[in-house]
């Protein structure tokens, strides 16, 4: 069950998760932690944690409008008690808050996109007018890590380029699994691998060359 507002690319999220896998959630059984980092509705914690009773997870948003319905969609689904959710963003050891621009106007694309916070679609220049800016914590990967207990079956992230700084610390070499969405915002493809294969590991990659698109990394 999950609230979904109108007009937005809500339900087209909730869709892709659920009917599509676009994270290929299918055929993985975690059985301790999970974090979903860039959780928007908290559409991937909730199904995860539905689906595997001993799991607890931990969503992290940057908007305060989403957590609020991640707060909402766990008392529907009554996961209050094994699914946690942080207004908060990530990035780099040495990063301490993230300022993140949303409630886009002034095109189809842009309104649509509304709550998706820092859209790669404002860096790239499709929409340029915003209304809101939350300015939050940043959360390192030790910091998210720590949150869990340190034992965690897989990190989910899509946060519209912040994954760059986040993986860029060497505790993500602990994680088995991380997967989500890369942004080229940072740098090409295969600068992307270079970072995520660092600690070896299988490196995947679906999508376009040229990002944005999925990527996993198995160790």
């Amino acid at each position: 069950v999950s609230v979904c507002r109108d007009g937005t690319n809500d339900w087209n999220t909730t869709h892709a998760i659920c009917e599509d896998d676009e994270y290929r959630l299918r055929g993985r059984y975690p059985s301790r932690c999970v974090i979903d980092i860039g959780a928007y509705l908290g559409t991937l914690a909730i199904c995860v944690a539905l689906d595997n009773p001993t799991v607890r997870a931990l969503a992290v948003a940057p908007v305060p409008d989403n957590v609020a319905l991640i707060e909402q969609n766990l008392d529907l689904n009554g996961l209050r008690e094994r699914v946690r959710v942080i207004l908060a963003g990530v990035g780099g050891p040495d990063e301490t808050e993230c300022i993140v621009p949303y409630g886009f106007v002034g095109n189809e694309a842009g309104e649509h996109h509304a709550f998706v916070g820092a859209s790669s679609l404002y860096y790239d220049g499709v929409v340029s007018n915003y209304t809101k800016v939350s300015r939050v914590r940043s959360l390192s990967a030790r910091n998210v890590l720590d949150e869990m207990g340190g034992q965690v079956d897989f990190i989910k992230i899509d946060c519209e380029g912040s994954e760059w700084s986040f993986l860029l610390d060497p505790v993500v070499a602990s994680v088995p699994t991380i997967f989500g969405e890369w942004h080229h915002i940072g740098g090409t493809q295969e600068e992307f691998r270079s970072l995520v294969g660092r600690g070896g590991g299988k490196v995947e990659f679906a999508g376009p060359v040229a990002g944005p698109g999925y990527f996993e990394v198995c160790r």
